[in-house]
């Protein structure tokens, strides 16, 4: 059983950090867009 917790427990971590990582490449591309349309716009 606590092996189990164990490897619940990383998993629960492993996801974070997956989740972590989308969410600054999503955030680094929106930034990039929003330059290229400044860029466009003006």
């Amino acid at each position: 059983m606590e092996i189990f917790d164990l490897f619940l427990s990383l998993k629960d971590k492993q996801i974070d950090i997956v989740m972590n990582k989308e969410i600054k490449t999503m955030k680094v591309l929106y930034l990039n867009n929003s330059l290229m349309l400044d860029e466009v716009l003006s």
